[in-house]
Formats: C-alpha cells, sequence, structure tokens
C-alpha cells in the first residue's frame, strides 16, 4: 500500500483553486476543504421544509412544558379565607358581633351535622394549644369556657359543602383565628402573633384581618 502525503503548500495551493471566483456559479453542495475542515455537513443539508418542521418541534415541546408547569399554590391567607367564606351564615356573623348565643340554628341533615362534628374534633385537637399561642385566653379563662364558645359558634356555620380538607399546619392556624375571632376582648390581634400563624406564613395584618374583618366583609358579598 502507498500512501501520498500533501504538504502545507499543496493544500493551500488546492484551497486557491477550488475557491470561486467572481462570476462563477455558486457549488450547489459543501465547499471541498470546508466540508474537509467541518463547516459543513458532509451528508447534506436540511431542505427549509425540514429545518422549518425542526423549529415548529421546538416550539411545541417548550408550550408543552409551559402548559404541563402547576399553578402555584394558594397562600394560606386565601385558602382560611376561601374556608370562612364558605362557612359563615348571618347567625355566624351575628355571634361574632355581639356574642349573643343565637335562639335557634338553622336545622341540619345527617351529613351535615357529621360535618359539623367533624371540623369540631378537628378544632379540638389543637385546642389546647392553640389557647395558649394567641395570648389573653389561658390565664383569664378555663379551658371548657373556650371550648363550649367555640362549639356555639361552629354550630352557626354552614355545611352544605363537604369541609375543607386541611392539614395540620393549616388547621392549627385555622383553629386560632376561630379562637380570636370568638374572643375580641381578650385576644391581641395587634401585636401577638401566634406561632401556628408564622408557621402558615400569615402577616400579621393578614391574622388581624381574618379575625377582624373577613366576617364582615363575607356578610356583605
Amino acid at each position: 500500500l502507498a500512501f501520498s502525503v500533501m504538504s502545507p503548500d499543496d493544500f493551500r495551493s488546492l484551497e486557491k483553486e477550488d475557491a470561486p471566483t467572481e462570476g462563477d456559479n455558486q457549488p450547489t453542495g459543501p465547499h471541498p476543504v470546508s466540508a474537509f475542515r467541518g463547516h459543513f455537513d458532509i451528508f447534506g443539508h436540511l431542505d427549509d421544509d425540514e429545518s422549518q418542521n425542526a423549529e415548529d418541534d421546538v416550539l411545541f415541546d417548550n408550550q408543552m412544558e409551559e402548559e404541563a408547569a402547576p399553578a402555584p399554590e394558594p397562600r394560606a391567607f386565601i385558602k382560611i379565607w376561601a374556608a370562612l367564606a364558605a362557612w359563615i351564615t348571618p347567625e355566624a356573623t351575628r355571634f361574632a358581633l355581639t356574642l349573643d348565643p343565637p335562639l335557634s340554628n338553622p336545622p341540619k341533615s345527617d351529613l351535615e351535622a357529621s360535618r359539623c362534628a367533624g371540623l369540631m374534633a378537628l378544632a379540638n385537637m389543637h385546642l389546647s394549644k392553640c389557647v395558649h399561642e394567641v395570648g389573653g385566653l389561658a390565664s383569664s379563662h378555663d379551658l371548657r369556657a373556650i371550648r363550649e364558645r367555640l362549639a356555639v359558634f361552629l354550630q352557626t356555620f354552614s355545611y352544605s359543602r363537604p369541609v375543607v380538607q386541611f392539614d395540620t399546619r393549616l388547621m392549627k392556624a385555622t383553629t386560632c383565628v376561630l379562637l380570636a375571632i370568638c374572643w375580641p376582648n381578650d385576644v391581641d390581634v395587634e401585636s401577638v402573633l401566634p406561632k401556628s400563624i408564622q408557621e402558615a406564613e400569615i402577616v400579621q395584618d393578614e391574622y388581624r384581618y381574618l379575625v377582624q374583618s373577613a366576617l364582615r366583609s363575607i356578610a356583605q358579598v
């Protein structure tokens, strides 16, 4: 076998010979030296249709990824407000404003009574801890009186729809809000932010709104 070796001078002369001059017809294929250097695909170019299809595939894939991205999770403040909006009745608003027990509660079906009992059980599960967090209640009222007033309040709620399923973090924050609503004269919502409220990432202004203004706002809707 014999191999011929091209010198650098021979290679440069080949470039000059293959380079197109003005007036020459431009070659349709890749330049031999340029192909050798890797500047072109030696197996041929994509035509316009194939190139456009490739671009469309990339855009479609990007669009699918954007559509598949999950929506941001609503903040705890919004979730608790929405729950109150579903629960609150005129009787609940009246009780929160006057603290007078209602003369009668709206009649409940067996299903609604079961939902009411379920919400009470969830609130009672965190009651002792939340009573100490909200400030003022533990030192001035015993746990039995607090539980009884909270039960009266919860019985005025509407249970026509299933009770929202909150995780432990949100249920503790909700219990703090309900306690503060039931004891407006004993709970400081201006400067005290319960730990469970902080853990739910609810700020002081939002906590104060849920306790002092949310029921009035919902009643006017």
